[in-house]
């Protein structure tokens, strides 16, 4: 047992993603990460070039060790997986978002991301099962779904990161409306549990008519300087949660500029 809460209240939402951000730094188990892959015993494959790094916030990490990557190209997908590309320009009818990410960026495939999501709930329900088989019958599990996700190199794939990337990924959500108060206590959150430093703070803006929240960060890992943007908006029933990672100001405010063309179309 992590967290106990009683109740909802406005500090709800920062107090449990505080605590399950904290519960993800724990070692993974990997044993765990070998039976979600069906592949025990086999080495976790190669990061790639140097920049490519490993950024959880879905505990997602266990399900990609030891497994193959490439994507059941002939996987029908639906709903917010459904996403379709043409040259830059990403559409997803199911979230009513339409997004002309940089044009000399790469995206990932739906398939690609069809597949990360499959492994990261598979990963979710096995350590649930871990410690609770008696579930087995009922679980119902729903995670974080990245939608869309692109680096100018085009590595990575969602999880793993290329620097510079953006990743869109979507929660279920019942909110009508976005509390900044709320969104400044998980950012801070966030920085406190990252040890990163807050370069923005927390505020809303307007893209054509529709809300946006947006905080920076900065923080150090592998020796690199990370500079990371967080967003959140309400489309349709989803939390969207969009992130920037780069390690040049340059970088990160083309990505930024690009935002700019996310646009959701109000009913």
């Amino acid at each position: 047992m992590r967290f106990r809460q009683s109740g909802y209240g406005e500090t709800t939402q920062a107090e449990l993603e505080d605590a399950i951000n904290k519960a993800l730094k724990r070692p993974s188990d990997p044993n765990l990460a070998a039976a979600v892959s069906g592949n025990k015993g086999q080495p976790e494959p190669s990061r790639g070039a140097a920049q490519t790094e490993s950024v959880n916030s879905n505990a997602a990490t266990a399900a990609n060790a030891g497994t193959d990557s490439s994507p059941a190209l002939d996987t029908a997908l639906f709903g917010i997986e459904a996403g379709k590309l043409s040259g830059n320009l990403y559409k997803n009818d199911a979230l009513s978002l339409t997004y002309e990410f940089p044009s000399n960026w790469i995206a990932a495939k739906p398939q690609t991301l069809h597949q990360l999501n499959e492994k990261t709930e598979a990963a979710a329900r096995a350590a649930v099962l871990q410690q609770h088989p008696e579930m087995a019958d009922h679980l119902r599990i729903m995670t974080a779904k990245v939608v869309f996700y692109s680096s100018r190199r085009g590595d990575g794939d969602g999880q793993r990161l290329s620097f510079p990337c953006i990743r869109i990924m979507a929660s279920p959500s019942r909110a009508s409306s976005l509390k900044l108060d709320t969104f400044r206590q998980t950012t801070e959150a966030m920085a406190g549990g990252a040890g990163a430093k807050l370069t923005f703070a927390p505020q809303e803006y307007q893209v054509k008519d529709h809300s946006f929240l947006r905080a920076d960060f900065e923080r150090s890992m592998g020796g690199q300087r990370i500079l990371q943007t967080y967003v959140q908006t309400l489309s349709e029933d989803y939390l969207l949660t969009i992130e920037i990672y780069a390690l040049s100001r340059d970088d990160q405010q083309a990505a930024l500029d690009s935002l700019q063309k996310l646009v959701i179309a109000e009913d």
